[in-house]
């Protein structure tokens, strides 16, 4: 049973937040750590806040930026078009929900720090085949 301090900042948590302390937990109730963090601790929720203003911080970055396509298309070996429609997906089109709402994509970080590695020429494996993936999602929604 989780203590009531705990309950009133999961309550007060973004979506995401929720997620990842849920997902945490098992099904018996104990909480796992998130490595560094018990993931009810005070530092945790303060340091996944830090992360998420990091990530929409960035994600703003991107969508000011006018040089990260042409960047990423050379260093991905793949065609402009391709790129841009990726970054539209990601970081502009609206997507409809689990509510049936339509908005923007959440901001995360893990595809936050892949664009910066495309961006670098630093990319791995898993930016190449997450691009790949996001084209196809594009196509699944009919955004050819």
């Amino acid at each position: 049973m989780k203590d009531a301090k705990t309950q009133e900042k999961l309550a007060a948590a973004s979506g995401r937040e929720k997620r990842i302390a849920l997902a945490k937990e098992r099904e018996n109730g104990i909480i796992q750590t998130g490595g560094k963090y018990k993931v009810d601790s005070e530092k945790w929720f303060k340091r996944i806040k830090l992360l998420d203003e990091k990530v929409v911080k960035y994600y703003e970055q991107v969508r000011a930026d006018k040089t990260d396509i042409y960047k990423i298309t050379i260093n991905a070996d793949m065609s402009k078009d391709d790129i841009i429609r990726i970054q539209n997906h990601i970081f502009f089109d609206g997507h409809i929900m689990y509510d049936g709402k339509v908005s923007r994509l959440q901001p995360d970080y893990d595809i936050a720090v892949a664009w910066e590695r495309l961006k670098n020429g630093e990319q791995t494996i898993r930016d190449i085949l997450l691009l790949k993936h996001e084209l196809e999602e594009t196509k699944i929604e009919g955004k050819m």
